[in-house]
């Protein structure tokens, strides 16, 4: 397993369902300002739980441990930006290394940079990629259909203490979500 450190990902703030999309599909018409709110809500849920990125976006992962073959949380892959090995006294590139995998399910192979030039040791290599979708019609319908039922619900229980019984955004994420062992 490896040991991420620390991830981020640079989002766009952009939606991938639209406020008339979502009215047309639930025949809901809640206010726009607050249907977008809960739209951006469902989306971050998503994405969190398939680990995806419905737009392209920069993603920095830094990885701690001596493991060579380091998984890339978030996906689809798009392209590796860089691959850097930190120290105490500064930085230094790693050019050797291999991604293998599909778009869904990508890792990178470091070979072990821990020793490197000048007898430094490095603790953390940090690797700076694209990942995301290309466009809004390469998301898949079923992680648009979660999005939209995820915030039908909130829509529907936001007067309400009660826990919502989301069956059906499981079972339509569940084929995008990635399972760590």
């Amino acid at each position: 397993m490896t040991d991420i450190v620390n991830w981020t990902v640079q989002k766009t703030g952009k939606l991938i369902v639209t406020v008339p999309e979502f009215k047309e599909y639930s025949g809901m018409d809640e206010g726009d300002s607050l249907t977008e709110t809960m739209l951006k809500s469902a989306q971050e849920q998503i994405e969190r739980a398939c680990h995806v990125s419905f737009f392209p976006a920069d993603v920095t992962v830094q990885y701690d441990g001596d493991e060579t073959w380091k998984d890339l949380p978030v996906r689809p892959f798009i392209s590796v930006t860089s691959v850097t090995a930190k120290h105490t006294t500064g930085n230094e590139a790693i050019t050797d290394y291999e991604v293998v995998g599909t778009d869904y399910n990508k890792q990178i192979y470091v070979p072990k940079v821990w020793r490197l030039s000048a007898g430094r040791i490095s603790t953390v290599v940090e690797v700076v990629y694209k990942a995301g979708y290309q466009s809004n019609n390469d998301v898949p319908e079923p992680l648009k259909e979660a999005i939209m039922l995820t915030t039908m619900k909130s829509l529907e229980r936001r007067f309400s203490l009660d826990v919502p019984n989301l069956k059906e955004v499981k079972a339509l994420i569940a084929p995008y979500m990635r399972l760590y062992v």
